[in-house]
């Protein structure tokens, strides 16, 4: 697995074909669904240029080869997971922990990981609960639900 910061410019780019034939996100799991791919693109975006704020967000993409296999974006001062995805094709066991790999790479002092979730999102609690993070807390973002989770 390799990493590529993307800049805000490209955030667009790499939400798009990481999320392209993911109909359960668009019609469960997004924080906008049901809806379109695009609708889901640019509410994310939106949400990731607040983050990209702070002074330290970094969005990486995951590639294995050549190919796009996911991304995720990190405030490494705080150990706070922003935001992750896998492509369709690409969620097997072996790159779910290359995943949390990278993750935990790019966090201060392998402290522990912090993410908020919306609550609906269903499979992506999941996929933390089976990293090993304990929710903690629920709290109110941007109008919806959020579980934070705790990764130690």
């Amino acid at each position: 697995m390799s990493l590529v910061v993307r800049p805000t410019n490209e955030y667009a780019r790499v939400l798009w074909q990481v999320w392209e034939g993911d109909e359960a996100l668009l019609a469960r799991w997004h924080v906008a669904a049901p809806c379109c791919l695009a609708t889901a693109v640019n509410v994310s975006v939106a949400l990731l240029l607040d983050e990209s704020m702070a002074p330290d967000f970094t969005f990486y993409e995951l590639r294995q080869g050549e190919e796009l296999v996911g991304f995720f974006g990190v405030e490494p001062s705080t150990n706070f997971l922003i935001t992750f995805g896998l492509r369709v094709g690409y969620r097997t066991p072996e790159i779910k922990a290359a995943l949390w790999q990278c993750i935990r790479t790019f966090t201060r002092d392998n402290g522990p990981v912090c993410c908020n979730l919306y609550a609906r999102n269903e499979r992506a609690h999941r996929f933390l609960l089976a990293g090993g993070a304990t929710p903690v807390d629920t709290i109110e973002f941007e109008g919806h639900a959020a579980i934070t989770y705790l990764l130690n």
